[in-house]
């Protein structure tokens, strides 16, 4: 049966057939410095899954093809974007992960048992990606919004894909005003809300301790 939510996606989800889902599978989606590492890295330890980047398996991808993961984005051929989406949507199959990057709620589809948007104001990521980058607030703001529109054109051209229609997430986290532990806190919350509304739920292991570690930092990490 296909999980995909993207039409493309789902032949190739077909040749994968079979495969023996082992745990959870959570998808984390949001624009560049929403906050949603930061928040994916706390689910991960929350409920022992592993934390896949999408711009780790961009990493990858650069490697074989002997480029600089920077080099990337003035080649963007549709190709790789598709590998990239391929992949993320195996390890969705294959579960006991938690995915993130700003499509895995579409690719992943009904393969994930929670999909989670985290969204924020266009002024507070550009003061993240500003900090993380070393820029301007004027210039990170520039390069945001030339990002956004730059993938936004990408799915539409690749899949059809509307990425503003959020009805495809179980619930969206407005991460423009949050600390750090209060994001987290909220997210683990509403996953397990989520999870308990399952008529038939999965084992799921659960970290021993929550983390306090990071009880006094006010905001979320860039991405």
């Amino acid at each position: 049966m296909v999980g995909t939510f993207i039409h493309k996606l789902e032949h190739y989800e077909e040749t994968l057939g079979d495969i023996d889902k082992e745990g959870l599978t959570i998808t984390i989606s949001g624009l560049s410095g929403t906050g949603k590492t930061t928040v994916a890295e706390a689910i991960a330890k929350e409920f022992n899954l592993r934390h896949v980047s999408v711009g780790d398996i961009f990493r990858e991808l650069a490697n074989k093809r002997r480029i600089k993961l920077e080099e990337l984005p003035k080649v963007r051929e549709h190709e790789i974007d598709y590998e990239a989406d391929k992949e993320t949507l195996k390890l969705a199959r294959q579960g006991g992960v938690v995915l993130n990057g700003r499509l895995t709620g579409w690719v992943a589809g009904a393969n994930a048992d929670v999909r989670i948007l985290v969204t924020c104001d266009l002024n507070v990521r550009a003061k993240r990606v500003a900090k993380r980058d070393n820029k301007s607030i004027e210039a990170a703001t520039k390069d945001v919004e030339a990002r956004d529109n730059a993938d936004n054109q990408l799915y539409k051209e690749i899949y059809g894909v509307e990425v503003e229609h959020y009805t495809v997430y179980d619930f969206v986290l407005d991460n423009s005003r949050l600390k750090i532990p209060e994001a987290q806190k909220m997210t683990i919350d509403k996953i397990r809300h989520v999870l308990s509304l399952r008529e038939a739920p999965l084992e799921i292991s659960f970290a021993e301790e929550p983390d306090e570690n990071n009880n006094n930092e006010n905001n979320n990490s860039e991405e």
